[in-house]
């Protein structure tokens, strides 16, 4: 499980891309998502890259193409999660912006 509270997200993707062939025993990934980058106010949620800040959008954006090539490649469970309840409408909004391609395969 990464928290990105503790880890930058682009310290989370680097850490991953050094995963190989030789950890077969990896199945799941869980990426626990702090309140304070799915707390975007509904009217911005058209201009996410501006309400978190091009730079980290981007870094959100290759987290996610890294996360559906593993989950594709080698049929690891990628998942999300936030120290709340699910269920909060802000929170499936935000991460399919964030996590579009994880989104859109279910998770």
């Amino acid at each position: 499980m990464f928290r990105l509270g503790s880890w930058r997200v682009d310290w989370v993707t680097l850490t991953l891309q050094t995963i190989g062939h030789e950890h077969r025993d990896l199945q799941r990934i869980t990426i626990e998502v702090p309140p304070s980058s799915t707390s975007i106010p509904a009217y911005i949620y058209p201009d996410v890259g501006r309400a978190v800040g091009e730079e980290i959008f981007g870094q959100w954006l290759d987290l996610d193409r890294f996360l559906v090539h593993l989950r594709d490649s080698r049929s690891i469970h990628v998942g999300t999660m936030r120290p709340f309840p699910r269920g909060d409408p802000d929170f499936v909004d935000c991460i399919r912006l964030l996590l579009p391609g994880i989104a859109e395969g279910g998770d």
